[in-house]
């Protein structure tokens, strides 16, 4: 199951992340051009571009735009994780 760590920038969530990460059965999305846990501004926008995600419409609309990023692009995830 994902675990994603969100927040607003300069609160923590990087050191949140590196904490979880250093358990045996999490794993980190890295990526050598990111140095070190890939981070992304995208989940900040959110609300205000995709509205409520109890919305099929919306929550649908931000699958189809996140699994695009190279922040989902360099998991082994596949999209039927998130739908």
């Amino acid at each position: 199951m994902p675990i994603f760590v969100l927040g607003a920038p300069r609160t923590g969530t990087t050191w949140v992340a590196n904490i979880l990460c250093r358990h045996q059965n999490i794993m980190e999305i890295k990526a050598d051009h990111h140095m070190g846990i890939h981070e992304s501004a995208f989940f900040l926008v959110l609300y205000e571009r995709f509205g409520t995600l109890e919305d099929e419409k919306n929550y649908q609309k931000l699958v189809d735009i996140f699994t695009k990023t190279d922040y989902f692009i360099i998991t082994p995830l596949c999209k039927s994780v998130i739908t």
